[in-house]
């Protein structure tokens, strides 16, 4: 279970990193990514509570995005561009 939730915590990375102005649905990012909804929500929350992603509110929905601001410090943007590339 642990190597399944750090492949989830690694594709959710990466796969807001390839498109990082876009802002993903849980059920559009967990389609993406192959997965259901339910086995994304608490790498999500984890990612979301250590600042990696930032997540908004529309509505009854919640959108997910890589946190900009880490981008500019670069250190995690390009560890994660290496995995991805």
């Amino acid at each position: 279970m642990l190597v399944w939730n750090i492949l989830v915590l690694a594709a959710t990375v990466a796969a807001t990193l390839i498109r990082p102005e876009k802002l993903w649905y849980l059920s559009e990012l967990a389609d993406f990514l192959h997965t259901r909804p339910s086995s994304l929500q608490r790498e999500l929350a984890a990612l979301v509570k250590s600042g990696i992603l930032e997540q908004r509110r529309d509505g009854r929905r919640t959108l997910f995005a890589f946190d900009l601001f880490l981008q500019m410090f670069g250190t995690c943007f390009s560890c994660a561009s290496l995995t991805v590339s």
